[in-house]
This record gives structure tokens, C-alpha cells and sequence, in this order.
């Protein structure tokens, strides 16, 4: 049986399955959540972005785990979340997994290859979206990105990098404060001008945490970086993910230096932090500023994996004020938390083997779980467009999925 399958007896056996108390609304347990669509691809979809009318799947080879050349690009019409539509699929002479963004304008495409082949950062000109066509290539020796995020700073348009590989054979990277050979993590952050066709990406600054140099074969790694302009304070801010280092706030309102501003790094309640993904709510929610951090937790098999809630209205102090894990203590190196995404006050978290939970994270000190999809393969990315969730589903296909009402 599934370990999805068994997590159903386990919410029922919990409770957690139980019909809605007409008398306390709020309270009422999960329930199943609609799925609208299931899109088949060609190869197996590992992370996801959306602009536009569009949704992009990043998908990697069917064998070595996406270490070997191969890696692709789904381009799916998203207008109708019933009716998704697969438009044209790409790929590309280098390995990886999940280093695929889009721009806000959903016109241009950028997918990250690592580990072998040519590496680096492949732009791609979505003028046509059922024929797209590589526009450049930025090289990134010896190793790419593992993950590539868009941005807007300052009204120009940027591309996150984030390097998260140690001590693979001859690294040596450009980034100045790189002072071991050997130990290549970082975020690199290049400004995108299409008008320089030759080399329309330009690399203006690394970001490093300090002391996180010469660091052995365990080091924390980056995984991921986002930007978002806070709506309080208006700076520039790069969520990052920095593993056993925590989440890092930095300003990037200058991208050409930029400045740790905040670190969030408690433990508790589990007794590692591995943090994967993290990303802040788009919004205000009841004047406060929030962000999400998720673990990586099949590093931790024998623990809980917890989804943390930060408070980071100050973004020089962000803290966690609350937490959620899966109901019946469910664990193990097939449950862990991937890439998520978040609006409207809901989180949607994909847990690998354990399905997608839709979150309401309102009362940040107590997030609830609204809903759930459990019959899947193993899901790794969810973004979210108004009122649906699109998942990503490592077995192959891409689901739509209802998300619940918070009235």
C-alpha cells in the first residue's frame, strides 16, 4: 500500500478526517481536495513557476536522478485550470532537477542545468510559447544552479541563483569573496537586459553568510532565494534558505552589494532546521508580514517534519511563532516538505509521498489544515493561481487542484 494510503487511515484514525461542525466552522477537520485536472507530461516534473496565462515545469531525465544532461522544460497553457493544455516541451545539454523561473511578463523562461554537461543558465524567448527557443546561455562552471528565481528590484528585472554543491572536481568560481576552491555555495544575482543578446544576463553580486567559509563536506548549503519588496519597510529582500544556517534576510535594494539584515535560526521543536524552501506571504495579514520555512526532512527520517511560521513585519528580527507537522506523528525519508507556495493566506505544501496539504496560516501561532490531496506519486512544487493549486507530481503528471474558501 502507499505510505499516501496509509496516511488516510491514519488521519481518520486521528480524528482528522472527521464531517464539519456546523456549530464551530473553524475547527472542522481536512477534507479532500478537488482535483480539477491531471496533465500527463513526457518526462518527470520536479519544480514549477507561473506568469501569465502560463505554468512552467522544470522535468529531469528518467534515470541518475537528474545528475545526467537531459534536463527540460514543460510550457503548459494554465488559462483553463479544467482544460491545461501541454504546448511544447524542451531539452537541454546539461543535468538537474528544478532551476526554472519566469519572468512577470511570462515572456522569458529561465532554466538552471547542474552537475554535468553545460552547466549553467539557459534563457528562453517565450514570444511563442508553443515554440520557444533558446535565446543565450550563461555558462556557470563546474557546477550551475540548483535554483533560479525572477525579480523585480528597483523596476529592473533580476535572476536569483542559488549554487549549492561542495567540493565537486575543479570548482572555482568568480564570485570574489570565493576564497576556497573547493567550497562553492552561494546566490548569485545577475541583472537581465534582453537588449544585450551576446550576454543578456550580467552577474552584479554573490552573497555569502559570513563564516561560511572553508567549511567541511557538511556544510550548510543554499537551496533557494527569493525576493520580495516588504510592504513595510519597502526594502528589497532575498528570503534565503541556508540549511542548517537557517533563513537569511538580506537587503538587495542595491543588487550590486548586498546585506544580511536578519537570521532566524531556532531549532526547536524538531532538533535540526535543514531549511529547504522559504517564501514570504505577498501580503499583509492583519498588519503583520509572514514567511514560511519548510525542512528537508529526508535527511531527518526518524524525526517530524515541521513547517515553521516566521514573523517578519521587522525583517532585522524575524522569529518563529508557530509551527505544523503532519497529523499521527508521520515521518520518514519519503515525507518530507518540498517547494510550496502561498497567497490569500493559505500555505500549499507538497510532502513528497504524503500528498499536498492546503494550510491556513491566519493565526500564524496555530496554522490549521483545510485540505488535503493524497493520491499521488510523490508531489515536489506547488504554485498557486487565485483559487487552485498546481502540483507537480515526480510520477509525471501536473495536477490542478481547488483550494478551500477561508470565509
Amino acid at each position: 500500500m502507499r505510505r499516501a494510503a496509509l496516511l488516510v487511515l491514519a488521519l481518520v484514525a486521528a480524528g482528522c478526517a472527521a464531517p464539519a461542525d456546523p456549530e464551530n466552522e473553524p475547527r472542522r477537520g481536512p477534507v479532500a481536495l478537488e482535483v480539477l485536472a491531471t496533465l500527463a507530461l513526457p518526462a518527470r516534473p520536479y519544480n514549477l513557476a507561473t506568469a501569465g496565462d502560463l505554468v512552467l515545469a522544470s522535468t529531469a531525465p528518467p534515470v541518475a536522478g537528474g545528475v545526467e544532461p537531459g534536463m527540460g522544460l514543460a510550457v503548459v497553457d494554465a488559462r483553463d485550470a479544467t482544460r491545461p493544455a501541454l504546448l511544447a516541451t524542451m531539452r537541454f545539454p546539461g543535468g538537474g532537477v528544478e532551476a526554472v523561473a519566469i519572468s512577470d511578463d511570462a515572456r522569458w523562461a529561465f532554466v538552471g542545468t547542474e552537475f554535468s554537461g553545460a552547466v549553467g543558465i539557459y534563457t528562453v524567448d517565450l514570444a511563442d510559447p508553443a515554440s520557444p527557443s533558446i535565446y543565450a546561455f550563461t555558462p556557470l562552471p563546474p557546477d550551475g544552479p540548483h535554483n533560479v528565481r525572477f525579480a523585480r528590484i528597483g523596476g529592473e528585472a533580476y535572476v536569483i541563483a542559488s549554487i549549492s554543491h561542495l567540493n565537486m572536481v575543479g570548482t572555482a568560481t568568480p564570485a570574489p569573496q570565493d576564497t576556497d576552491p573547493l567550497h562553492d555555495l552561494r546566490v548569485d544575482i545577475f541583472r537581465f537586459d534582453p537588449a544585450q543578446r551576446a550576454a543578456p544576463l550580467m552577474r552584479v553580486s554573490s552573497y555569502q553568510a559570513e563564516g561560511t567559509q572553508g567549511l567541511p563536506q557538511d556544510s550548510p548549503i543554499i537551496h533557494d532565494a527569493v525576493v520580495q519588496t516588504h510592504p513595510l519597510t519597502g526594502q528589497d529582500v532575498m528570503y534565503v534558505a541556508y540549511w542548517d544556517r537557517g533563513v537569511r534576510l538580506v537587503d538587495v535594494s542595491d543588487p550590486a552589494a548586498p546585506v544580511e539584515m536578519g537570521a532566524m535560526e531556532e531549532m526547536a521543536p524538531a532538533d535540526f532546521l535543514i531549511i529547504h524552501t522559504v517564501k514570504p506571504h505577498p501580503t499583509l495579514l492583519d498588519s503583520r508580514h509572514l514567511t514560511v520555512a519548510t525542512s528537508q526532512c529526508a535527511y531527518a527520517p526518524q524525526s517530524l517534519c515541521y513547517l515553521r511560521v516566521l514573523d517578519t513585519t521587522d525583517p532585522t528580527r524575524p522569529t518563529q511563532v508557530g509551527t505544523w507537522t503532519l497529523p499521527d506523528e508521520a515521518h520518514g525519508s519519503d515525507i518530507t516538505s518540498e517547494i510550496f507556495d502561498l497567497a490569500n493566506g493559505t500555505v500549499v505544501v507538497p510532502w513528497l509521498s504524503a500528498g499536498t496539504w492546503a494550510l491556513d496560516i491566519r493565526q500564524p501561532a496555530a496554522p490549521r489544515a483545510l485540505g488535503h490531496d493524497l493520491d499521488v506519486g510523490a508531489v515536489n512544487a506547488v504554485v498557486v493561481r487565485g483559487d487552485t493549486a498546481w502540483v507537480a507530481d515526480i510520477a509525471g503528471s501536473l495536477r490542478v487542484l481547488r483550494l478551500p474558501s477561508l470565509a
